[in-house]
């Protein structure tokens, strides 16, 4: 018989645990998984938090620390009064920054505030990355002293002991950076300013500078890097306004810009320009212009992050300069157009350089001094310049080194130009006017490998009042050890009407008329390692005539062997040789005399008039005398004058006298002229001509 089973009940048994496990608590309510994740992100988070706290707390430690060893390489000290750093917002802020010599005395560089958001990440990557930076009341002087030395540039440029190049290293490639090693993408500085004094002329020089800067996303793989400047000072410029974008990405850089310059005033450089015979004369310079630069690594290879690049092509464009003096246009220039393949430390060549659409108008003032763009050629007094030492004499210009760049210029192309000049000097007031339709020079290069390729020149031009046409072609070799020069030059349809207010005081009248002038040039010169030159030169077939006479002609000129001391002390001339001229004067019954195209009658002559005397605001300074004229000693070896032609009509004699000089020959051989010295080789001469029905034969 079987045992029944148990008959469930309402009440369960509980069951006991295994052994060994802790019972549950059934208080204590149990976590969910998805409790148990968000308490490890939360912890995750917190632990994130804790180190970017703690290694954005590493910059304010860190920075001064670094800004002071970076100054100290250029000798100077950095101090600041207060820094603030926002942990979260990972600004660094500085008041009254400081850039002091190490030796003492003021302070070169202050800014009064200063602040910045840098990345932390990126100072890992090696990178610095500027989300945003401020800087205001910057200043700094650059002063040059007595002595004419400059403190602080001295403190950047390395010495010239630094300056030898390893050949070695020189033959490696050179990466030239296209993308920067940074990231800025914000950038503002206001109420900068500079000063600049020049204690080394006299007056001293003081010049103040005001500039603004915003710069924003540079370095930015997406946005064009944005850039404005604006620069003024009290004494010399109006206002100076830059602004432009930028990118760089991929090796490729592309850059807008725009210039504004408005109320330059040339007066405060007096000084500086009277140094190269230069006056100043406008106190309101105005230009502007726009321009468009590519830089792309040469032959448009592909070059890999990283991958060094060893030369760059370069296109620039600018358009739409203009240049206006006291509201008075100066010079305009429609297009210039530079195109260049390669560009590389050992080597520079331009494929083609495009000057388009060229205006500029230059003049002569009362005082007779010529012109161009507020500045005037002769200067008012010579600059007085304090130097507490004596130069040092100019050393002997040293050979180029062997590593002296390639230049190549494949064309150069300068078309539509137009240049007008005016005298105010007289009272008429002429305006002479050249326009050039073309100016083409190619095939220019310093290459060795094309030292046998001559460059060609071509110039064609017109000017109403001078002559319907100009025309220059010929070949230049400037590659080559004998440089030379062989240039054509033809002139047709002269008139010279807009010289005749300059000849009409002088009693000059023009007598030719639709004249023509031609001549051919040749001319050599060769460098020597000593710094004496040897040259030549050939003058032929010049010849100067219209439609009814030939008023001048003269086969040739040929000075050979010229040799010129470095010092240009001593100058000898091997050979010259001289046929012709031919020439014809003559005077008419009232007195005038005729030859070369004009006439002279000294009774229309007027008396030149006193021209106004400069200005002054103060006495002049005393200058020290000019040294005595020194002439160098002239040597000739050999002198030969053939085939001289002279003919003279005097009709104002009674009765009328004509006669020529025929077979008019001079031969001077080893003559020396010396105004130094008492006892020298007068040297060989011997003269011989002849006048047909005057003097059968006369030697000398």
């Amino acid at each position: 018989m079987s045992e029944s089973t148990p008959e469930p009940t309402s009440e369960t048994t509980p069951v006991e645990p295994p052994k060994g496990e802790p019972t549950p608590d059934p208080k204590k309510p149990t976590r969910t998984r998805g409790q148990k994740w968000r308490r490890r992100t939360i912890v995750v988070l917190a632990t994130i938090i804790l180190c970017a706290v703690a290694v954005r707390a590493l910059v304010p430690l860190l920075l001064p620390t670094v800004m002071r060893k970076v100054a100290s390489s250029y000798g100077l000290t950095a101090d600041y009064d207060q820094l603030d750093f926002s942990v979260l917002g990972g600004d660094v802020g500085f008041w009254n920054l400081r850039f002091t010599p190490t030796e003492g005395g003021e302070p070169i560089l202050t800014i009064g505030y200063c602040r910045g958001s840098v990345s932390t990440m990126g100072l890992l990557r090696g990178r610095i990355d500027v989300d945003r930076a401020e800087a205001e009341n910057a200043e700094v002087t650059v002063e040059r002293l007595p002595d004419g030395s400059i403190p602080l540039l001295a403190r950047f440029l390395p010495p010239a002991a630094q300056g030898a190049v390893d050949t070695a290293a020189a033959t490696q490639p050179t990466n030239i950076p296209l993308e920067p090693p940074f990231s800025i993408k914000a950038l503002r500085l206001q109420h900068a300013r500079a000063r600049l004094v020049d204690g080394a002329v006299a007056p001293t020089t003081d010049v103040r500078f005001f500039l603004s800067l915003i710069l924003s996303d540079v370095g930015s793989p997406d946005v064009p890097t944005q850039f404005s400047i604006q620069l003024n000072s009290p004494e010399l410029l109006g206002a100076l306004y830059v602004d432009g974008s930028a990118t760089a990405r991929d090796r490729l850089v592309n850059a807008d810009l725009s210039l504004r310059m408005i109320g330059l005033n040339l007066q405060p450089l007096r000084t500086y320009l009277a140094a190269f015979g230069l006056t100043p004369t406008a106190s309101d310079l105005t230009a502007h212009a726009k321009g468009k630069l590519t830089m792309t690594p040469a032959g448009g290879a592909t070059v890999k992050p990283g991958q060094p690049v060893s030369a760059v092509a370069i296109k620039l464009d600018l358009n739409d300069i203009d240049l206006v003096a006291d509201s008075a246009s100066a010079a305009a220039v429609k297009r210039v157009s530079i195109d260049i393949p390669t560009a590389a430390p050992g080597e520079v060549r331009v494929k083609e350089i495009v000057v388009d659409g060229v205006r500029a108008y230059a003049w002569r003032d009362a005082r007779g001094r010529p012109g161009f763009a507020g500045i005037a050629l002769g200067a008012d007094a010579t600059p007085v310049v304090k130097i507490d030492e004596p130069p040092s004499p100019t050393p002997a210009p040293a050979p180029l080194a062997s590593g002296f760049p390639i230049l190549e210029l494949e064309s150069l192309l300068v078309r539509d130009v137009k240049l007008e000049f005016n005298d105010y000097s007289l009272p008429e007031s002429p305006a002479i006017a050249l326009q050039v339709s073309k100016i083409a020079l190619s095939k220019i290069s310093t290459d060795p490998a094309h030292a046998g390729i001559p460059a060609t020149l071509e110039v064609h031009a017109t000017s109403k009042g001078l002559a319907e046409s100009i025309n220059v072609t010929g070949d230049i070799s400037a590659a080559t050890p004998i440089k030379s020069i062989d240039l054509k030059a033809g002139v047709y349809g002269i008139d010279g009407s807009a010289i005749d207010p300059y000849l009409k005081p002088l009693g000059i009248t023009r007598a030719i008329q639709n004249g023509t002038f031609v001549a051919h040039l040749v001319s050599t010169i060769e460098p020597k390692a000593d710094g004496s030159l040897v040259a030549g030169i050939k003058l032929s077939d010049v010849r100067l005539s219209d439609d009814n006479n030939e008023w001048f002609a003269f086969p040739s000129v040929d000075i050979d062997d010229v040799r010129i001391a470095a010092d240009a002390k001593r100058i000898r001339f091997g050979s010259i040789e001289v046929k012709g001229p031919a020439l014809g004067v003559a005077r008419s019954s009232d007195g005038a005399i005729t030859a070369v195209g004009f006439t002279y009658d000294p009774k229309t002559a007027q008396p030149t008039p006193a021209r106004p005397a400069a200005a002054t605001t103060s006495e002049p300074a005393t200058q020290p005398a000019a040294a005595p004229l020194s002439l160098p000693v002239v040597e000739i070896g050999k002198l030969t004058w053939s085939d001289f032609g002279f003919n003279v009509y005097d009709a104002m004699s009674e009765p009328a006298v004509s006669f020529s000089l025929v077979e008019v020959k001079l031969e001077v051989a080893d003559l020396t002229l010396d105004p130094k010295a008492t006892d020298v080789n007068p040297g060989t001469i011997h003269a011989a001509l002849a006048s047909p029905k005057n003097i059968e034969r006369l030697e000398i």
